[in-house]
């Protein structure tokens, strides 16, 4: 196993959709990840989505700046909540899925999420796995990572936006 790859910060926070917490690790840019997709999710024509898209540093639209100039009108009404993505529940990608792929598979602490604190990995029928981190264990997930050496820091503010509704 190779602990090199455990993040030694996470920030974690509820995730109202899922009754989950999600686990980020902290060099993730978070903070300009949440902006960017409450960003997209605030265009309201094709052409605010356009001047942003090339400005995104950390998160994905969820359409590619070509099919947006080729699929639409020049400034039509846009929605990101009626774009495939959305509707496959690919964009924007579960946050709960996070911790899976923050913590390598063969990392104990992923037996102690699932020992201690009562964590399952869900399986959807489209989408990838996730983690579910039951809200009424908050104290054992902060034993858990501090038994593996891993500073948390809670931030709901930043987490709730990062799902779809």
């Amino acid at each position: 196993m190779t602990l090199e790859k455990r993040p030694g910060k996470v920030i974690y926070g509820k995730y109202v959709r899922q009754e989950s917490f999600c686990i980020f690790e902290e060099a993730d840019q978070l903070e300009t990840y949440s902006a960017e997709i409450v960003a997209i999710q605030h265009c309201r024509t094709t052409d605010q989505l356009a001047r942003l898209i090339p400005t995104l540093t950390v998160a994905r639209p969820p359409v590619d700046l070509d099919d947006l100039e080729e699929g639409y009108e020049q400034d039509s009404p846009w929605n990101w909540l009626e774009t495939g993505a959305v509707g496959d529940g690919d964009w924007p990608p579960m946050p709960t899925a996070n911790a899976l792929e923050i913590f390598p598979p063969d990392d104990p602490i992923l037996d102690d999420l699932q020992d201690i604190v009562g964590c399952e990995v869900v399986t959807t029928v489209l989408n990838d796995d996730y983690l579910r981190i039951p809200l009424d264990k908050e104290p054992e997930l902060l034993a858990v990572f501090a038994k593996h050496g891993i500073e948390a820091r809670r931030d709901d503010r930043l987490i709730e936006p990062l799902g779809a509704p």
